[in-house]
């Protein structure tokens, strides 16, 4: 994150626990940023009292959401496979990758 596009929070990482995501193993060591409450707290205060910077950042925010809506970056990433793929194919590195289930 990038001060001029964010609000960054002071936090501290904590472990995450088996079973607080589908995607965390007992073997991973994933983390969490555990955002402090009280630098939260200061850096939403700053946000509201300071209108030039709320402006700024909303205008960012729409940029941001406008550049990287799933509606535009969707297709630009299909294009991109769909280039990838037959390539992909000729290097043999997609073959076979996909395997039919066993018939019952």
């Amino acid at each position: 994150m990038h001060p001029e596009h964010t609000l960054p929070v002071e936090y501290d990482l904590v472990a995450v626990q088996t079973g607080h995501y589908h995607f965390v193993k007992t073997s991973d060591a994933a983390m969490w940023a555990n955002p402090r409450i009280s630098h939260l707290t200061k850096r939403m205060q700053e946000a509201f009292a300071q209108k030039d910077q709320r402006t700024a950042v909303a205008a960012r925010v729409h940029f941001a959401q406008s550049v990287f809506a799933p509606e535009r970056t969707a297709p630009l990433m299909r294009n991109r496979l769909a280039q990838l793929v037959p390539q992909l194919q000729v290097k043999g590195v997609m073959a076979g990758s996909v395997k039919s289930a066993p018939d019952s």
